[in-house]
């Protein structure tokens, strides 16, 4: 596949081994990230983080839109 083609997503019909895909659904969410609460998915160190503030939720994966470090607090994107 030559990755300089367009693809209309939305016209479009994408096949990966004979199965069609689609773009999950986005999500943005704003979080009030609390102090001592690092911004990883997991951290080997075993602190808490942002993600275990959103664990009893059904939520897709997700990323952090930039970094706060443990001792920030304040507006977090993820997406």
């Amino acid at each position: 596949m030559d990755p300089s083609i367009w693809v209309d997503l939305i016209s479009a019909q994408i096949a990966v081994d004979g199965r069609s895909v689609s773009a999950s659904a986005k999500l943005y969410i704003m979080m009030n990230k609390p102090r001592g609460v690092v911004t990883t998915r997991d951290d080997p160190a075993g602190r808490a983080t942002v993600f275990d503030c959103l664990k009893p939720q059904d939520i897709p994966f997700i990323s952090p839109v930039g970094r706060l470090d443990k001792a920030s607090e304040g507006l977090l994107l993820l997406t």
